[in-house]
């Protein structure tokens, strides 16, 4: 063979094996764009699009004059991208947060598992000052950032623990039963009103869409934002309490184990319901440091026992008011009618006494009420 024939047959294999590796790619890149346009195009967009999660405000809570009790302010979040994060950071980042660095870990790991390009939320409510920190070191923090989210106020002396309950951090259990809508950081109704009307107060999520490059960067809104979902605020609850008359009643417990509850006796509506001793809200709302939970469940005098609803009190004493307007009303005695009492009395097989045990003396029903006389 010469020269010449040996460089064409060269030739042929060589264009040989360009057509099929030609081929070879047609073939690929149609079933990757045709075949499996679903499973991949799915995994595009993620890698291309990003979500950012807005949060809803939740409900507003009023009293019956239409004041408000209970408000949502404005709370800064901070937040790590998986795909984007430097696990060689965290120590710096821990200390910043004041945030264990295993709790870090862990938190980062549970965002991972739900989405590598989706904020994972490290941290509720930082000050300003950390946040300006965090801001002011992006280059050293890749994948840190912030959310602005919510979180409730009391606007008014009303402390009502027991009855609004509080919103935190929904727990792994919580989020076992939920119905998908949940995921682990969002914000939960616990106890009271809060965790009664939840569905109701927590309003729905929106989300914004952003074009991020391949190296994980925000390149601009998706579309000009048309493809965003605003999010939806929370109904708004009108209580029947009075707000005067609430600050009232807790004033009067102040210092006290007890309960106080006002009903209006025309239609049952609850104008103050008050437990003591209570416990403010603040603290319990958002995220609860374990050394302030502790610190309540330890206490001898369990503040956050609710003993309005939570335990069964005896009628008592003012039970014979009921009695004394029922007779009068029926005529079996009237306001002159006398009895001794000489400190007990025997109905049956069961003598009822007095609290003192030489008796009240004669009593009418008006020095009866005044005395609480059993007899």
């Amino acid at each position: 063979m010469n020269e010449e024939s040996l460089l064409a047959t060269r030739r042929k294999t060589f264009y040989f094996i360009i057509a099929a590796a030609a081929v070879v790619l047609v073939i690929r890149l149609s079933q990757l764009q045709l075949l499996s346009q679903e499973q991949y195009g799915k995994r595009s967009d993620e890698n291309s699009v990003r979500p950012v999660v807005k949060e809803p405000i939740r409900g507003y809570m009023f009293d019956r004059s239409e004041r408000l009790i209970v408000d949502s302010r404005a709370s800064y979040s901070i937040t790590v991208t998986p795909c984007e994060f430097n696990e060689k950071t965290i120590p710096l980042l821990s200390s910043v947060l004041d945030v264990e660095r295993d709790v870090m870990a862990e938190r980062i790991n549970r965002g991972r598992l739900y989405s590598i390009f989706a904020p994972a939320r490290i941290k509720r409510d930082v000050d300003f000052r950390t946040l300006a920190f965090i801001e002011e070191n992006r280059d050293k923090l890749p994948g840190v950032g912030y959310q602005v989210e919510t979180r409730r106020s009391y606007p008014t002396e009303v402390r009502a623990s027991h009855l609004l309950g509080y919103a935190r951090e929904i727990s792994e259990q919580q989020l076992a039963r939920s119905d998908g809508s949940y995921k682990l950081g969002d914000l939960i109704g616990f106890a009271g009103l809060e965790a009664n009307y939840e569905d109701e107060l927590r309003g729905e999520k929106g989300y914004e869409f952003s074009l991020v490059n391949a190296r994980g960067q925000i390149i601009g809104p998706l579309d000009n934002g048309k493809s965003d979902i605003p999010p939806k605020e929370g109904f708004d609850l009108y209580l029947s309490i009075d707000k005067d008359l609430q600050a009232l009643a807790e004033e009067l417990l102040s210092g006290k184990r007890g309960a106080i509850v006002a009903l209006d006796p025309r239609n049952g509506e609850i104008l103050a319901l008050a437990s003591g001793p209570d416990y403010p809200l603040s603290r319990l709302s958002g995220v609860t440091p374990p050394e302030v939970w502790d610190s309540l469940n330890a206490q001898a005098d369990k503040p956050l026992f609710n003993r309005a609803t939570m335990t069964r009190y005896p009628p008592g004493s003012t039970f014979k008011m009921v009695l004394a307007t029922a007779a009068l009303e029926e005529s079996v005695i009237d306001t002159t009618w006398r009895i001794t009492c000489r400190g007990s009395f025997r109905l049956g097989n069961r003598t009822f006494g007095c609290h003192p045990l030489t008796g009240h003396g004669s009593v009418n029903v008006v020095e009866a009420i005044e005395k609480s006389c059993n007899v």
